[in-house]
């Protein structure tokens, strides 16, 4: 499931309706290798939550080291609880696969015999876990010493801003191919459509300037 989990506020998750998304993935036809570059089906994404009504077992692909993957952990222990639930953790293969995706065959049939069933008491402290960060009404989250921080959209701006001032002025994808490999905070790992939501937002705020000529941008 793509439910992007790490960013935008979660209230309307009890509706099963992520809509708000689309204001991070407005300029997603941009990006040649983004995860939604065919754009976001939300239609789709949503019948794939609703469809696990429909079953009795459940297995989660997570992580501790990424946010999507771990609150997509919370979210199936809050509205699916009465299931039977279990969990892969990736990092438990190699501490370096923040998530699934990087491992291959060979070392997904190796990880799935680390496979966790969850008891009652897990499920309840996941769910609180859940209800927190929907508490916290934030639109961005990310992994810490495997605990979930809630924090305001702009809480990176003075490190992509410190950033994009040791760069000189450079071409936008040229600063969020330097995000993403050089991750501000190790182990926090964001999509390009994210960041380049972050630094329009910053154009749009004249913290970050651009060369209409050029199309480059820099910082004064």
């Amino acid at each position: 499931m793509q439910l992007e989990l790490c960013i935008g506020k979660l209230d309307s998750t009890e509706k099963y309706d992520r809509i708000e998304l689309k204001k991070y993935l407005k300029n997603i036809n941009t990006i040649k290798d983004g995860p939604f570059k065919n754009g976001y089906n939300f239609e789709y994404e949503i019948n794939k939550i609703r469809n696990l009504d429909e079953v009795d077992k459940i297995r989660v692909w997570s992580s501790h080291l990424d946010c999507t993957d771990y609150c997509l952990l919370l979210f199936v222990c809050n509205y699916f609880g009465d299931k039977n639930i279990s969990v892969v953790f990736s990092e438990e293969y190699n501490w370096y696969a923040t998530t699934c995706a990087k491992l291959n065959e060979n070392e997904i049939n190796e990880l799935i015999k680390k496979e966790h069933i969850l008891k009652e008491y897990d499920i309840e402290q996941y769910k609180k876990e859940w209800n927190q960060i929907v508490k916290d009404n934030k639109e961005l989250r990310y992994m810490i010493n495997g605990t979930v921080k809630s924090v305001d959209i702009d809480y990176f701006n003075k490190s992509i801003l410190n950033r994009l001032e040791q760069l000189g002025e450079v071409n936008l994808y040229t600063l969020i191919a330097d995000l993403m490999g050089n991750s501000i905070i190790p182990f926090v790992y964001y999509a390009d459509y994210i960041y380049l939501y972050m630094i329009n937002s910053m154009i749009d705020k004249n913290l970050i300037k651009k060369n209409e000529k050029s199309k480059k941008i820099y910082r004064e």
